[in-house]
This record gives structure tokens, C-alpha cells and sequence, in this order.
């Protein structure tokens, strides 16, 4: 007999450390997947996103869904804003195959440090 156990699985998250963004910069945080996060397995998807106590500017996150076939970001999923020593978490019904995600620190002096991952849930890749 095999059934399907329904769990989260840690499908990305930004380097141990935090990632550090300069004043006015614009990162891709999915960077090392050129076809984005893929979440198509899932059924529901959990972000979670801290701006680390130490910055000095706010982050804007832009959560987008991606379509692999055409390399394009398809629309917009989420934005919000993080200022320092802030964390947000945001669940998502699954809005398509991948997603990417871009950090933008505010103008100002100093940096941002932020951590980044997403969640899936939904049934074991195996059977038992």
C-alpha cells in the first residue's frame, strides 16, 4: 500500500548569512535557477523574508510568476516592503509552474542584509 503524506519541503532559500544589497540595487535572488523556483508539485507555497536588524535602507521584495518556455516573467505576484529588523511570511495558492523573486534596497546610506526562502506543500515526493 502506498499513500501520500502532505508536508512542507524547502524548495529555496538565499545563501546562509544573508544576502547583502547596496543602496538603490536591484538583485534577482533566484539567480543560480535560471528557470526559477519550480513549485508546480505543490499546492500551496509559504515565503518567508527578513530584512536583517543591522541594515540601514528598506527592501522591496517583488514576487513574480515565471514562464520558462518564453525566460519571462509573466506578472507580478506579491511586493511589499521590509524595513530593518522586519520578517513577513505570506502563503500563496500555487499560481503557476515557477516563480522568481528581486530585492531593491531604497536609496540611502549603507546596505540591507535580507534572508529569502519558499516553502511547498503538499504531498511526499514518495511513496511509501
Amino acid at each position: 500500500m502506498s499513500y501520500s503524506v502532505e508536508q512542507n519541503y524547502l524548495l529555496f532559500r538565499t545563501q546562509a548569512g544573508a544576502v547583502t544589497i547596496p543602496p538603490g540595487e536591484t538583485l534577482r535572488l533566484t539567480a543560480e535557477l535560471p528557470n526559477g523556483i519550480p513549485i508546480e508539485k505543490y499546492k500551496t507555497i509559504r515565503v518567508y523574508s527578513n530584512c536583517r536588524p543591522g541594515g540601514t535602507v528598506s527592501v522591496s521584495i517583488l514576487i513574480g510568476v515565471f514562464q520558462v518556455e518564453a525566460d519571462e516573467l509573466i506578472f507580478p505576484l506579491d511586493s511589499f516592503t521590509l524595513l530593518p529588523g522586519s520578517t513577513t511570511t505570506k502563503t500563496y495558492d500555487v499560481p503557476g509552474r515557477s516563480i522568481v523573486a528581486f530585492a531593491t534596497a531604497k536609496e540611502g546610506t549603507g546596505s540591507s542584509a535580507i534572508d529569502f526562502g519558499v516553502l511547498g506543500f503538499g504531498p511526499s515526493p514518495c511513496n511509501f
